[in-house]
């Protein structure tokens, strides 16, 4: 480990770089004893990164924006990324021609980063709130060595919470319900919230959708793809361990985890700077020499390709793998038949309470001109799934409801979401053909996620009423017996 030592200014740029997303949000939402606000009135200081601060605003207050979009990059140093420049004159355009411009709202600077100002504005049409987050640059007065401009919650979203000594219990319950609440009505948010207080849980509930397009809820069953976020947290872990002089940007990974076991990627490149970027000091190689038959499929490299590629390192036995893509749903086709059979007899091989005859009830079904709808998967030119539906008969005489099954996914590509995009794909052709709803016999902890629930009123004769499970896609549930089509006895 290193040796605590005065950090450089590359280092502190690449530093605050990494730190200042996370860090925004606390600035203007959250004052702590280490931020000050410079008055009282939401007023730009007299720095020298204030008066460009100063400047910038007037420019897009005043200019047209295309005059704005030549000027802008003129303010921005060269230690700002191309990408991080365009966004940034992008944002500001955008609130020139779009928002009738900005106003001021509330002016903080950080003294533990001198040169940082963050400056709260909202749009003048609609109210919109943002936060330009901005350094200058002390080699280069005049311009900006960093600036940000990052969409901002709404300060009424925390109205009423305490701005000194916290909240605790049933207050913090109703702060943490009613922001949750605000989220999910105007921000369109989906998603968890767990907070714990001394090692217990004292809230836990969750908001939004978890499937717009049928308008399933989310709850804590709920697999949220998070892309790379948690690369967000290792970086700014890093540049915290930067700061504190217990490693270095230019370190490499065999310094640290010698032991790791791809001695290329030990001797590589630095792995600090690479975290910014979310390279891991590297970009993840590509074999572009795909077999032709994986199309939808990416080589990754986890080490890079030794010179006899193709054979594999003993001492590396996970040096690559197959990543899927997402599934192609489609419509069969008539040479689909013989592999959807295939898949449907390997799903049910093993299934518990399986009859065995799934593939025969398809082809009854396909035979009768009642399998309405038939959705495969295909993985490349594999085909790994396939959903069947076909139109029931209730006894109260309503119309427009078909049932859901079998649905089947090879055994070695199931838990990949294969039957979620079959689910979700089928349900979605339910409400292009106006179907009134969709019935099924299967595992409720597993359904419910799709909006399917256990209806007293529907009744399926002869098996337990709460494997039976409706989806309403237009108007009330209807009190009745349900009765499918004759293919569903079918045995050979």
């Amino acid at each position: 480990m290193h040796t605590h030592r005065p950090l450089s200014r590359r280092t502190r740029l690449i530093g605050r770089r990494l730190v200042a997303g996370c860090r925004a949000a606390a600035l203007l939402a959250f004052a702590g004893p280490a931020l000050a606000a410079t008055d009282a009135r939401p007023t730009l200081p007299d720095t020298a990164t204030g008066r460009v601060a100063r400047q910038l605003l007037q420019q897009v207050d005043s200019a047209a924006p295309a005059q704005l979009e030549q000027w802008l990059p003129g303010i921005l140093s060269d230690t700002i990324g191309d990408q991080d420049k365009a966004a940034f004159v992008a944002g500001l355009v955008s609130a020139a021609r779009d928002g009738g411009g900005l106003e001021v709202s509330d002016v903080r600077t950080d003294a533990r980063h001198p040169g940082v100002l963050g400056v709260a504005v909202k749009a003048r049409r609609d109210g919109r709130p943002a936060l330009l987050w901005l350094t200058g640059d002390p080699d280069n007065p005049g311009r900006l060595s960093e600036a940000m401009a990052l969409p901002m919650d709404d300060p009424r979203l925390y109205a009423g919470w305490p701005t000194q000594g916290g909240a605790t219990g049933a207050g913090l319950t109703r702060l943490l319900r009613g922001a949750l609440d605000r989220l999910a009505q105007h921000e369109d948010f989906s998603g968890c919230l767990t907070v714990q207080q001394a090692g217990s849980v004292v809230f836990d509930e969750c908001r939004g959708l978890a499937e717009r397009n049928v308008g399933v809820p989310a709850d804590h069953r709920t697999r949220f793809h998070v892309g790379s976020i948690n690369k967000m947290f290792t970086a700014v872990a890093i540049a915290q361990l930067v700061e504190a002089g217990k490693l270095s940007w230019d370190d490499t990974l065999a310094q640290h985890l010698p032991e790791y076991p791809c001695q290329a990627v030990r001797a590589g490149p630095p792995r600090g700077k690479g975290a910014q970027t979310h390279h891991a000091g590297r970009r993840p190689q590509v074999d572009r020499q795909l077999p032709p038959r994986h199309p939808s499929t990416t080589h990754l490299s986890r080490c890079p390709p030794h010179a006899n590629h193709g054979v594999a390192n003993p001492s590396l036995p996970h040096r690559t793998r197959w990543i899927p893509m997402n599934p192609i749903i489609r419509d069969e086709t008539p040479g689909d038949v013989d592999a959807i059979a295939r898949v449907t007899v390997a799903a049910f091989a093993n299934a518990a309470h399986a009859s065995h005859t799934e593939q025969f009830i398809v082809g009854a079904l396909r035979e009768a001109g009642q399998l309405c709808v038939s959705l495969v998967a295909l993985e490349g030119d594999d085909l790994v799934g396939h959903v069947a539906l076909s139109p029931v008969t209730l006894s109260s005489g309503d119309t427009g409801w078909y049932g859901l099954g079998p649905i089947s996914v090879r055994p070695d590509r199931q838990g990949h979401g294969i039957g979620a995009a079959l689910m979700a794909a089928a349900i979605r052709r339910l409400q292009t053909m106006g179907g009134a709803g969709c019935v099924l016999l299967g595992d409720p902890r597993y359904y419910a996620r799709f909006g399917f629930r256990t209806c007293p009123q529907l009744v399926l004769p002869g098996v337990p009423a709460a494997y039976f499970q409706a989806l309403p896609l237009a108007g009330k549930i209807p009190v009745a017996e349900v009765s499918y089509h004759p293919a569903f006895e079918a045995v050979g």
